[in-house]
């Protein structure tokens, strides 16, 4: 485990950028729909 610490780290990393990336995603398309209204 302490051989390689970047790969539980990237792992982690990986998963909480995913969960951005689902979060920015729906907030802009959230945004188009409003703006275009």
């Amino acid at each position: 485990m302490l051989a390689r610490p970047g790969t539980e780290f990237g792992a982690n990393q990986t998963k909480s950028t995913e969960g951005d990336l689902k979060a920015m995603s729906i907030a802009f398309s959230q945004f188009q729909l409003t703006s275009h209204c």
